[in-house]
């Protein structure tokens, strides 16, 4: 009896273990790499800067093209639509992203469960994602949502 209940509490301990690696989005490699880069970012020479910034899904129509975003102290000062001249709304401005933030849902194991994998592509030099793809499981009519950043650099105004 001892021996039977002993097995199913490794099997049981086994699965949890298993199901809570599930949970993780990043191989160790992945992480190692994104840990080598947040650390290029943060001691990148300037705390203003711009990128340009565009994200593939559907869900938010108005963030999907290339958008160059300023960012101060933090926090997006503006938002203008590459090509444009008119700044986006600020009430619009947390549809966008600062590097910090992507950053941050890059982290894993990731909070929404429904992401079963993120691959991320990150600059050389600087260390901020170029690309970074989030995978969710079959539940959400878009599957993969992506960020696109390039142009990157000291806010000069």
């Amino acid at each position: 009896m001892r021996s039977l209940f002993a097995r199913l509490t490794s099997l049981l301990l086994l699965a949890t273990v298993v199901a809570a690696c599930g949970n993780d989005v990043f191989s160790p490699s992945e992480e190692e790499a994104r840990l080598a880069a947040a650390a290029k970012w943060a001691a990148r020479p300037f705390t203003s800067y711009a990128f340009e910034l565009r994200q593939d899904c559907q869900c938010q129509e108005v963030a999907l093209g290339w958008n160059r975003v300023e960012v101060v102290n933090g926090l997006i000062a503006k938002v203008t639509p590459v090509g444009g001249t008119v700044p986006v709304e600020p009430e619009l401005h947390p549809l966008w992203l600062t590097v910090e933030d992507l950053f941050l849902r890059l982290r894993g194991p990731h909070p929404n469960r429904n992401v079963i994998d993120i691959r991320a592509q990150y600059d050389a030099t600087l260390g901020y994602p170029t690309q970074a793809d989030f995978i969710y499981d079959g539940l959400f009519a878009d599957q993969t949502t992506s960020y696109f950043l390039r142009n990157v650099g000291p806010l000069t105004n």
